[in-house]
């Protein structure tokens, strides 16, 4: 995981876990985004689910929405899905070319 004090971020408490998204608004460009920089940390602070974890290769989350106790997520590349964050299964999988 990123250092959470050097980049841009957001947080997202579900439960005792935080979904952590290396983010920065003002940047328009998404190519210039943190590669693999959506995590899932347990209530000490340890990682517990990445998105370069679950999907196997590199990728970048440009989209998120957190409600109802899951991420929905869409990357870069055209992959979108929904992770559960207490269990941490992976559904809804798509992919867009």
């Amino acid at each position: 995981m990123y250092d959470l004090e050097k980049y841009h971020h957001r947080s997202f408490p579900v439960g005792g876990r935080t979904v952590v998204w290396f983010f920065d608004e003002e940047e328009r460009d998404a190519s210039k985004f943190q590669p693999d920089n959506l995590f899932i940390l347990d209530e000490n602070g340890k990682e517990v689910w990445s998105l370069g974890g679950a999907l196997g290769r590199e990728d970048t989350c440009v989209l998120l929405r957190v409600e109802d106790g899951a991420a929905y997520f869409t990357t870069f590349n055209g992959f979108s899905a929904r992770v559960d964050v207490l269990t941490l299964d992976l559904t809804r999988r798509h992919s867009q070319r």
